[in-house]
């Protein structure tokens, strides 16, 4: 889904030589220094996903991010996710300013990352910490021609007058596939690599303002022009909430924050259709 997604956006820059792998086709366990050694830029969009054999996901998610930065010079734009953390407020929080959170304040770059499953264990293993290699943590929103199982392409699935349910105690602040891909070409573009790096082997990416998955359901209906009911719920299992923010500046000047989720919607739709 992601790799389709900065593929075909990388791709209208002419003056690029932009080359693209099918992870149907790509062995991480087989993989040598020939497959990337001649790149400036690689961006690492490959992921095994929640819920997924858990020797793939280690193998994928963990394991073959530090192969690749082992195995090429060029810069490295890491995918993570904000599954790193668990979304459930602590018993005991830390005293603010030790890496302490409360509810409603959001994970920075600093918050402990305290997930407690194989996917999130996983992706945190994976983020590299070499001086070719920046690691972003977000969510993301997109469809794929290949496999259907985000979320986006899930209620685009539902049969016309059909009712879904939104949870309202889910918060969560991700982004399109169209603005992840666009934040890799600011960083390509500018030159920017470098001054990130500097700053950190870890960014939080989340331009968009927090919402409900609720809400999130609702636009999708409005902006995909989707006939299906939004109804609004409470998860049974309590509440997650995974709203990130980033501490550093270099990335907010990269990519301006405070973005209207709808409009990134509509520039994905426009982009590429589902």
């Amino acid at each position: 889904m992601l790799g389709h997604m900065v593929l075909k956006a990388l791709a209208q820059e002419k003056e690029w030589e932009v080359k693209g792998v099918d992870s149907r086709n790509f062995d991480v366990e087989t993989f040598t220094q020939q497959d990337v050694s001649v790149y400036e830029y690689v961006i690492n969009c490959i992921g095994v996903l929640s819920g997924s054999d858990e020797a793939q996901m280690q193998a994928v998610n963990a394991e073959f991010p530090h192969r690749l930065a082992k195995a090429t010079s060029a810069k490295i734009i890491n995918m993570s996710t904000d599954g790193v953390f668990s979304g459930r407020p602590s018993p005991h929080p830390l005293p603010k300013g030790e890496g302490g959170r409360r509810p409603g304040e959001g994970y920075d770059e600093d918050s402990p990352a305290d997930s407690t499953d194989a996917y999130g264990k996983s992706k945190l293993e994976g983020e590299v910490n070499a001086p070719n290699v920046i690691n972003i943590r977000t969510s993301i929103i997109g469809s794929s021609p290949n496999k259907k199982k985000g979320l986006l392409e899930w209620f685009l699935s539902q049969p016309d007058g059909w009712v879904v349910k939104g949870f309202t105690n889910h918060i969560w602040n991700g982004v399109t596939t169209l603005q992840f891909a666009q934040l890799c070409e600011k960083i390509i573009k500018t030159g920017a690599f470098n001054a990130l790096r500097k700053e950190s082997s870890v960014f939080h990416f989340a331009p968009n303002g927090p919402m409900t998955k609720y809400e999130l359901l609702v636009l999708f209906k409005k902006v995909f022009k989707k006939n299906i009911s939004v109804e609004p719920t409470e998860d049974p299992r309590g509440s997650v909430e995974r709203v990130l923010k980033t501490k550093y500046e270099w990335l907010e000047r990269l990519f301006s924050h405070g973005n209207n989720m709808e409009e990134a919607l509509k520039q994905l739709n426009q982009f590429s259709p589902p």
